[in-house]
């Protein structure tokens, strides 16, 4: 899956600051050809995502692209950037959005079906990074929400599935606190980079 290698690369270049994302002006313009004759969001989203990631790394570096053709194809498909997938998550985190505009209910369903099925043919891995940030957002739409043993909860989760990341294992220890503090996944995972 595209939007799998991609992940990888973007989340490579931002732990480290120093990969490049992969010039990726063919499979753009692919999609542009293929998104329109498309039915249903299952089939859209892991290509629509992709599109619009790779417009947003590329803002300003690559001159390609032609920023007016791009905004008028992706408000052309705004709708399916609306609903609820892993693919939307990853573009509202992708974007430094460190609180999800998606209900809590939607955002653990949606979770738990993502782990169920990530290693399966075809399906999106978002990798670790991602898979962290979105547990990070979900904590803390929960902690804003008055449910901090939740909140506490998927952050040892997040710590269960990247147990090498010292960031993570310092939140672990800090989660003890009353009150619980904010859980800015961007700020936790990529303090070196500001927003």
């Amino acid at each position: 899956m595209p939007l799998t290698g991609a992940l990888e690369q973007y989340s490579e270049q931002l732990l480290q600051q120093n990969a490049k994302i992969s010039l990726l002006t063919p499979i753009i313009e692919k999609i542009e050809q293929i998104v329109p004759g498309l039915q249903g969001g299952r089939k859209k989203q892991p290509m629509l995502a992709l599109y619009s990631m790779y417009a947003r790394a590329s803002r300003g570096s690559l001159e390609r692209l032609d920023s007016a053709r791009v905004n008028a194809f992706l408000v052309e498909h705004a709708v399916e950037f609306e609903q609820l997938s892993m693919e939307n998550v990853v573009l509202h985190l992708f974007s430094t959005c460190w609180v999800l505009p998606f209900d809590p209910a939607g955002l653990e369903t949606m979770r738990e079906e993502y782990f169920r099925t990530k290693y399966m043919k075809g399906e999106l891995n978002v990798g670790k990074l991602f898979e962290s940030a979105l547990g990070l957002a979900l904590a803390e739409r929960h902690r804003r929400m008055g449910n901090e043993q939740r909140s506490r909860e998927l952050v040892k989760e997040v710590v269960e599935g990247w147990p090498d990341n010292s960031a993570l294992r310092a939140l672990e220890n800090a989660i003890e606190l009353k009150p619980l503090p904010i859980l800015n996944w961007h700020s936790i995972l990529l303090p070196h980079i500001t927003v």
